[in-house]
């Protein structure tokens, strides 16, 4: 009770708060945004399947995120596409937990810069409130974020990026060589190859389909889904 915490970040970045302060925050959250639920329309914009949780590091470690940014720098709802992005973090935590009985609760992301472009680059700037949520409400979650094919458009989002999060989420994400061997040992060193999908020179050559992927009994209306941006608007702004 008596610790003091710098989340959530927008809040008690200068002076800090109290764990429990952090603690009823996320409780908050969680109830009114709901992260464990999809809409139709998250749904589809996740059709391709852009990002999903696979597999896990070795020994039942962490969760694996793969996230690979869609080239349409436009999304039908940012809103939307933010969940999509939110649900699977929220997935892979729930996994982890699963396989350690309660014990950890952690997943490592794996984003694919490849194809990034400046269009791209506006679009993630209009999604703050996702590494935010992130970073306030999966505090400790994440184990390390491993960016590949790091481009110069990339580098710019990447100093956006780290503009909005604290160091010790910044401490965390590290930049994946281009040197094939170099860049498969340190794919390995935190997922198994048979994980690394096939378009990273892994062994996996699974195929996303979001119908099978997505759990319909965990759904809820359009209306729900947005419901948080008027009851908690620390999280619309």
């Amino acid at each position: 009770q008596n610790l003091i915490t710098s989340f959530p970040f927008k809040l008690c970045k200068k002076d800090g708060c109290t764990s429990q302060t952090a603690l009823l925050h996320t409780l908050e959250w969680r109830e009114k945004y709901k992260p464990w639920m999809m809409t139709n329309s998250a749904i589809r914009e996740n059709k391709k399947g852009f990002i999903y949780v696979r597999g896990h590091s070795p020994n039942g470690g962490h969760s694996l995120v793969w996230f690979r940014p869609p080239t349409n720098p436009n999304p039908t709802s940012t809103v939307q596409w933010i969940r999509v992005v939110i649900n699977a973090l929220d997935t892979s935590i729930a996994q982890n937990l699963q396989r350690s009985r309660g014990k950890i609760g952690k997943f490592n992301l794996v984003l694919d810069c490849k194809g990034t472009t400046v269009q791209m680059i506006l679009t993630f700037s209009k999604v703050k409130q996702m590494i935010l949520m992130q970073q306030d409400h999966f505090t400790d979650r994440l184990g390390v974020l491993l960016l590949v094919n790091l481009s110069k458009p990339a580098s710019v989002l990447l100093g956006i990026i780290k503009k909005l999060i604290s160091k010790e989420v910044s401490s965390k994400i590290f930049a994946v060589p281009f040197d094939p061997v170099e860049r498969m040992a340190m794919l390995e060193s935190i997922a198994p190859r048979e994980f690394i999908p096939d378009w990273l020179g892994g062994d996996d050559t699974y195929v996303f389909n979001a119908k099978e992927y997505y759990n319909r009994n965990l759904m809820f209306s359009e209306e729900e889904s947005v419901a948080y941006l008027d009851s908690m608007p620390y999280h619309a702004e």
